[in-house]
């Protein structure tokens, strides 16, 4: 049987998105985790673009976390796992739903973590150099001015660009507090599907939740301004969802060393 690769940055939450969906199916996997920029040496050869995740599997190559989740969904073997309901009304509301999250929330999460991590060099680098097999891990540091200029490109980071990301993270919590108002576990229905996982992988490194599927470092080693934001964010409804979601939902870790 082919081996079902996921190509990661590891700390990306769009990866989390794809690595909670391999282990709340049960998937056999490795993780072959890299440095930013390094990771398109694992992307490229195997089909898949500039970004992360890709999945490669015995019945192709998926470069998008969306098409990752229906693809798992696709192949499932226990229905009650899959995560796009069978109900057409609930699972249109699931695609809106990570549709927003995905062109939103997702990168607004970046820009704004990104722009409060950007300008310290210490503790970033740490955070990079827990990605990537040895040989990256040692040009992290040299190569870190690299980086950090490329990411600042990429994501155009900046004081504007992070305020209008902080604005967009509250608009989407303000309508998932709106939905979760009546004492709902999940977005949709009754039971996990991928607008919960979607909502609360490209939030969940804005409230550090214990059983994210990278080992974030302890709160108070972080920088002040990222403590600040993460406990402002635990404190608000939508925070409490994410946390409560991680703790009861989030499967053990399939994935093979």
């Amino acid at each position: 049987m082919a081996e079902n690769i996921l190509v990661t940055i590891s700390f990306s939450h769009f990866c989390e998105k794809a690595r909670w969906a391999l282990d709340h199916h049960g998937v056999d996997y490795r993780e072959d985790d890299h440095a930013p920029i390094f990771h398109m040496l694992g992307t490229y050869p195997r089909g898949g673009g500039r970004t992360v995740p890709v999945l490669v599997t015995a019945a192709g190559v998926f470069s998008d976390s969306t098409d990752i989740l229906k693809h798992l969904d696709a192949v499932a073997t226990d229905a009650s796992k899959r995560l796009f309901p069978a109900d057409e009304s609930q699972r249109l509301e699931v695609e809106e739903l990570e549709e927003l999250f995905d062109k939103t929330l997702g990168p607004a999460t970046r820009r704004l973590l990104y722009s409060r991590l950007l300008g310290e060099g210490a503790f970033m680098k740490r955070m990079l150099k827990l990605n990537g097999p040895a040989w990256q891990r040692a040009l992290v540091g040299p190569s870190f001015p690299l980086i950090r200029s490329a990411i600042r490109r990429a994501y155009r980071i900046n004081d504007q660009s992070a305020q209008r990301s902080r604005e967009r993270i509250e608009e989407v919590f303000a309508l998932v507090e709106e939905r979760i108002a009546d004492g709902r576990r999940y977005l949709v229905g009754d039971s996990l599907s991928a607008a919960d996982i979607t909502f609360a992988s490209l939030a969940g490194e804005l409230v550090f939740p214990a059983q994210f599927g990278f080992t974030l470092p302890a709160l108070d080693e972080a920088p002040a301004g990222v403590v600040a934001l993460v406990e402002e964010m635990r404190a608000r409804p939508a925070g409490r969802f994410i946390l409560d979601l991680y703790a009861r939902d989030r499967a053990p870790s399939t994935a093979r060393a």
